[in-house]
């Protein structure tokens, strides 16, 4: 389960996840659209599955907030532990309260590098932030995002669920030439026991070969960055900015 699918097929646990109350639960109407959700997405495999993938960096929370000042005094993944929780009680309601066994994959990357990535991310897509780097992480509160911090956040979900929490060092599992290096790696720290066997079998496949081996969400240079600071003002809506953002990409990507 990745970010479309959150987000089309499972809006009910999405926006639950994302906006529920402290100790607010489910609604019937919530729990039986995700489980009838499920139970489709599962097809005829649905009585033979044990583990499923959830792949999505915006659990802890949504980069695209600190658009607005409040949020970015507020401060990157505040709500992080809140998140995760909800979305696990949301799950095991829809799945029935079934036993679960809970994993983080918890990627940790150089605090330099990660806030960089944030201001380039966010000026991309076409936000009005600090153009700035070193005044826009010095105006953004980003203390909630500390891996030390995050981490101990995480750890209080063991207090009722049964979560087990992996650190993986993120520069040293990612290949700038190649995507699919980061998918490997993923698989064989989430679930090392099939992870060979799943690698083989989409390797096996030129159509799937062939899609993983795209890059996307390319980074801007500092060329690019630029120009995106300097045209933000000029694009009235989503969707034009869009357009001129692939433009971006295509000409002026770091990579």
């Amino acid at each position: 389960m990745g970010p479309n699918t959150f987000k089309k097929r499972f809006r009910d646990l999405y926006l639950y996840m994302k906006k529920g109350g402290k100790n607010r639960k489910m609604s019937r109407k919530q729990i039986s659209k995700t489980s009838e959700g499920l139970l489709e997405l599962a097809d005829q495999y649905n009585e033979n599955i044990h583990t499923v993938l959830l792949s999505w960096e915006s659990i802890f929370g949504e980069l695209g907030v600190l658009e607005k000042p409040k949020y970015r005094r507020m401060g990157l993944y505040r709500n992080a532990s809140a998140r995760t929780n909800r979305l696990i009680k949301g799950l095991g309601e829809s799945l029935q309260n079934r036993t679960m066994d809970w994993v983080v994959l918890f990627a940790t990357r150089d605090r330099e590098t990660f806030l960089r990535s944030c201001h380039n991310q966010l000026l991309k897509a076409g936000n009005n932030i600090e153009s700035n780097f070193d005044t826009f992480k010095k105006t953004v509160n980003f203390t909630y995002a500390d891996p030390d911090k995050l981490k101990k956040n995480i750890k209080n979900l063991r207090t009722k669920q049964k979560v087990t929490i992996i650190d993986i060092p993120y520069e040293k599992i990612i290949d700038a030439n190649d995507p699919t290096t980061l998918l490997w790696n993923f698989l064989k720290a989430a679930i090392p026991e099939q992870a060979d066997l799943l690698q083989s079998q989409m390797n096996s496949k030129e159509s799937i070969t062939n899609t993983m081996s795209k890059k996307i969400n390319k980074g801007l240079n500092q060329r690019g960055l630029e120009l995106a600071i300097k045209a933000q003002p000029l694009f009235s809506n989503s969707k034009e900015w869009k357009m001129f953002r692939k433009f971006l990409e295509k000409n002026f990507s770091n990579s």
